[in-house]
């Protein structure tokens, strides 16, 4: 918990394998230069705030997209706020970032991609996780919700996704 929370680092560079508490990067608004490796990391459990106000206020975020790649990851509960911004202030917004969640999300909480501006969302799992109410992404504006292409209509009627219907993008990756 709160481990890197509001520091002044502009590059992480890590590999995480284990839980990564409540506000662990939270508050990194200058972060422009991520790596976190994917086949390197495995995170078993994603607190609260974890990645909230990410990036925020780095130059020109429209040309400089933060990927946060958690594919290989094992979390199953992606709570709140941990993606999402708390306030409606731009410079706690996060935005143009591409997350991709693992597949072993079952569970997302109220608020966790709230205030988020022009990212994109992957989902691995062919059966939608449970949206624990209709607030995941309230206030966000600009996203993409992207899928498996098999399972569009499934995301699209799943309770309280119905409301991110017209977010919601099928994708097949290439190999």
């Amino acid at each position: 918990n709160y481990a890197f929370n509001a520091s002044a680092a502009t590059s992480i560079t890590a590999k995480i394998n284990g839980a990564v508490g409540d506000y662990a990067f939270y508050d990194q608004r200058n972060v422009s230069a991520v790596n976190i490796s994917a086949d390197d990391s495995n995170i078993t459990s994603l607190g609260s705030y974890a990645f909230s106000r990410f990036g925020s206020n780095r130059a020109t975020p429209e040309s400089n997209v933060i990927e946060l790649d958690f594919r290989n990851s094992s979390f199953s509960t992606i709570n709140s706020y941990a993606f999402g911004g708390d306030s409606s202030s731009s410079s706690y917004r996060n935005k143009y970032m591409k997350i991709r969640l693992p597949s072993s999300v079952a569970t997302i909480s109220a608020n966790a991609f709230r205030y988020t501006d022009h990212c994109d969302f992957y989902f691995y799992k062919s059966t939608p996780p449970t949206l624990s109410a209709t607030t995941c992404w309230q206030n966000a504006t600009n996203y993409k919700i992207f899928v498996p292409f098999g399972s569009i209509n499934a995301y699209k009627t799943a309770t309280n996704w119905t409301e991110e219907a017209d977010n919601i993008v099928g994708f097949a990756e290439a190999g």
